[in-house]
């Protein structure tokens, strides 16, 4: 047989179940806090470097620089890069110029529009000479400021006023990067 409840059994009953009840929200409350806030801070969601007198701040996959008074992002930051040999005009070359540009790397071609975007009057598609073309595609040659990135043999140089930047389609933005340092001064 059942035990009969009385009103005062039902009424401690319920009691104890409430608060149980609001002991264990307030755990979940304390403990989801807590959690929030380590997952929000995991040691690495912002990292400085310097690297020959400039401040490199990593944020969000990209690296960040200000020179002058531009701030330039970057996918690599110049200890991730090689250093390039050869003669390049520096940037102030390319302030107020329109720039021809030539990808076979949709990523690459992205870093330069970003990059060199905040000083050129504007960045046009072309064409080199020589190469089939796609539509709308102007043809030029290396009389104008013209930038060539392509999959080839490894190769990052000027010649006039063409940009040759080549290499393997996995390296082209780490290439391209190196090249912006170089015309940035940043690794000279």
């Amino acid at each position: 047989m059942r035990k009969i409840k009385t009103k005062e059994d039902y009424e401690k009953k319920k009691k104890r179940n409430q608060i149980i009840v609001g002991v264990v929200l307030i755990l979940l409350m304390i403990l989801s806090s807590a959690g929030y806030a380590f997952q929000s801070y995991d040691g690495s969601s912002q990292k400085t470097i310097n690297y020959n007198g400039y401040n490199f701040i990593g944020q969000n996959g990209a690296w960040n620089v200000l020179v002058g008074n531009n701030q330039f992002n970057f996918v690599y930051n110049p200890k991730q890069t090689e250093v390039i040999d050869g003669n390049f005009d520096k940037i102030d070359s390319y302030y107020n110029q329109t720039i021809y540009i030539y990808s076979q790397s949709a990523n690459a071609e992205s870093e330069i529009r970003d990059n060199l975007g905040k000083v050129a009057y504007q960045i046009e598609n072309a064409c080199p000479i020589g190469i089939d073309c796609p539509e709308g595609y102007v043809k030029k040659g290396c009389e104008n400021r013209f930038i060539i990135i392509t999959e080839n043999e490894q190769n990052v140089r000027q010649d006039s006023g063409c940009v040759y930047i080549q290499g393997d389609k996995s390296e082209l933005i780490r290439l391209t990067d190196a090249f912006l340092f170089k015309i940035l001064k940043i690794n000279s």
